[in-house]
């Protein structure tokens, strides 16, 4: 209430094969810093081939003449083969006209995965390496850490990175439960300039 004016949009549901799939997604952002240019919108172009269609928003940063686009998205379950609709990825930048684009989500799959190579061709990174994200169920020897599927694609030749990571939300195992209660994954993050 008494600090910075911070705007947000929250998306439709997704067009998921059942309602139990289906998930919202949302953009957060100091007003005083960005704006949202337009509406953001669910990815109904591809909502045939994605189980959870991404969220796009074009944004602009005060002062700067140029947008960027962010993708927010999240893929099927690891079993059900998330690179068939990851491996549409790489038509992102002709579809929105731009190479300003970040993609973030929880991929179900790591950056190593050979799918994100024709992204990777066209000068997109990963912000984190191989950084679980995901919580165990259960804390094994004082880990409660899993996968490393979470993380932020963005092209490297537009942006630098200033700062990456992820917030542990959980500390210790004492904490797991009420943490799982919010995500079973952490929030990843990444400070870029450009």
């Amino acid at each position: 209430r008494s600090g910075s004016n911070w705007d947000y949009q929250l998306s439709d549901p997704t067009n998921s094969p059942s309602p139990q799939m289906s998930v919202r997604y949302a953009f957060l952002w100091k007003s005083s810093k960005v704006s949202l240019l337009g509406k953001a919108y669910l990815d109904r172009a591809i909502s045939d081939i994605c189980y959870r269609e991404p969220f796009i928003g074009e944004f602009r940063v005060k002062g700067d003449s140029l947008s960027f686009y962010v993708l927010n998205y999240h893929s099927r379950k690891h079993y059900d083969r998330p690179e068939e609709e990851i491996q549409y990825f790489d038509q992102y930048p002709k579809r929105l006209d731009s190479d300003r684009i970040f993609i973030a989500g929880d991929f179900n799959l790591d950056y190593r995965h050979e799918v994100w190579d024709p992204l990777k061709g066209m000068g997109f990174t990963s912000i984190l390496d191989l950084a679980p994200t995901t919580l165990k169920r259960a804390c094994a020897e004082g880990n409660f850490l899993n996968h490393a599927i979470d993380n932020i694609f963005y092209p490297r030749k537009l942006f630098t990175l200033k700062d990456k990571g992820r917030i542990d939300i959980v500390g210790d195992c004492e904490n797991l439960a009420t943490a799982r209660g919010v995500s079973d994954h952490l929030p990843v993050f990444g400070l870029f300039e450009w």
